[in-house]
């Protein structure tokens, strides 16, 4: 019987920890606006939510560089977005957003390419969660 009571415990814990994440998963997006990169990120909710870095791949490096760092809301109920305008841009650049929670727990948004001729963002990657 305890381990039942365990089981379920730690399968509603680990149902917890999913929700929380896909809940806290950044959607990036972009729009380039008189020669500068405007990127927005929304959650469709936020819990235990600590801040967000937004990262730059710089075409030909391997690492990305953090750019611009910002509080999170930390608990919402409802959507919220981000936004952050970058000046310095160049075509095969790479952005993503890194969500910090509270825990120390590290949420990956999808990484938006700077297209060289199309205006449209490419959307290379899903979602990505470590700790």
């Amino acid at each position: 019987m305890k381990k039942l009571v365990f089981s379920l415990l730690f399968f509603a814990f680990s149902f917890s920890l999913i929700a929380q994440t896909n809940a806290n998963t950044p959607r990036l997006s972009m729009a380039i606006v008189e020669g500068s990169l405007q990127l927005q990120w929304e959650l469709s909710r936020e819990i235990n939510t600590s801040y967000f870095v937004v990262e730059k791949l710089v075409a030909g490096s391997n690492d990305y560089e953090p750019i611009h760092s910002e509080k999170a809301n930390g608990y919402s109920h409802f959507k919220t977005s981000y936004d952050f305008e970058e000046y310095l841009i160049s075509a095969q650049n790479k952005y993503r957003v890194v969500l910090v929670m509270m825990d120390g727990t590290r949420v990956y948004s999808n990484v938006i390419v700077v297209p060289q001729t199309d205006l449209k963002p490419i959307d290379t990657a899903s979602s990505i969660v470590t700790k």
